[in-house]
């Protein structure tokens, strides 16, 4: 028996020596794994705690219009929306019209936007600080080139590009022209008082290089105040494009 215990003894130290060194080999690899597992439920969480919140936003666009015009990311959306894909489209078509009344579009855009058909993508946008909200992205055809984005909530605009317009001579107006009826057709839109503009670069309509403008909108109904960009080049005008 003496001869049997004598050499258990150092078969079983050896066996949990064994055991503490595969042990102390995974424990990183585990530990890995559950942080990996962890971070993975937090992000999740994050996500769907950002567009709850998104989906029970109502009324006002102004939070959404200053979102867009921040740094952000985009993403394609496949959930719920406020909006259908037809009343989308016919949101993005009535700021079409509204800026054919103030003479932002060419000759015949509005019409062919009309009679073609319109193609309108939900998509979530997610800004720095963790805010997000609903957009749709939409155009019309294959010969536009108008690209507008509606608020889901509002059906509001906050993002629009659209063609520069010539004048009966044929040529494009200078920047300062375009900028100041822009200015008239942002007030009206959003029921906004400018506050000011700063003009961040300037160059001649006949020059490669965009036109830049920062302007100071100042909300009437929260007294909220908006930073809103406008691009303006010899071929297209870019509003609240980041």
């Amino acid at each position: 028996m003496k001869c049997g215990r004598k050499y258990i003894l150092p078969f079983s130290t050896l066996f949990v020596a064994l055991f503490f060194v595969v042990l102390g080999a995974t424990l990183p690899y585990l530990a890995s794994q559950m942080q990996d597992a962890q971070i993975s439920k937090f992000q999740k969480k994050m996500k769907l705690s950002g567009i709850n919140l998104t989906l029970r936003q109502e009324g006002d666009v102004g939070a959404t219009l200053q979102l867009m015009s921040m740094e952000h990311v985009e993403s394609i959306w496949e959930g719920k929306t406020v909006l259908a894909k037809e009343d989308a489209s016919q949101a993005a078509l009535d700021v079409m019209e509204m800026l054919d009344d103030y003479d932002l579009l060419p000759e015949g855009e509005l019409e062919y936007a009309a009679q073609a058909d319109g193609y309108a993508e939900p998509q979530l946008l997610v800004g720095e600080d963790g805010s997000s909200a609903l957009i749709w992205t939409c155009t019309w055809g294959n010969g536009l080139g108008t690209f507008i984005t509606v608020d889901d909530a509002t059906g509001k605009a906050v993002r629009i590009m659209v063609k520069n317009v010539p004048t009966d001579g044929g040529v494009v107006e200078d920047a300062t022209f375009w900028v100041d009826k822009w200015i008239v057709f942002l007030q009206d839109y959003y029921d906004f008082n400018r506050i000011d503009m700063k003009v961040v670069d300037d160059h001649t309509m006949t020059s490669d290089q965009p036109s830049w403008f920062s302007i100071g909108f100042f909300s009437k109904d929260d007294a909220t105040i908006y930073d809103l960009n406008l691009e303006i080049t010899s071929d297209y005008i870019f509003f609240n494009f980041q």
